[in-house]
């Protein structure tokens, strides 16, 4: 499995901790409730060019348990 330093984007990191798209983790659900907003906007975030906002980014790397 890569790690967070082998990625150049957090989206294709995010993406790839969510495991794969046919398989149902609650993964998006978990962060969108760590971020303090809805799975559908963490949806947009992953697949689109909004971005979070650095209060969420702080959330979801605590949730992420990051240093």
């Amino acid at each position: 499995m890569k790690t967070i330093f082998d990625f150049k984007n957090y989206k294709d990191y995010l993406v790839q901790l969510g495991g794969a798209k046919n398989r149902r983790t609650g993964f998006k659900s978990s962060l969108a409730k760590a971020a303090n907003c809805n799975s559908t906007y963490i949806s947009q975030i992953l697949s689109g060019h909004t971005n979070f906002s650095l209060e969420q980014a702080e959330q979801i790397n605590h949730f992420l348990n990051h240093t």
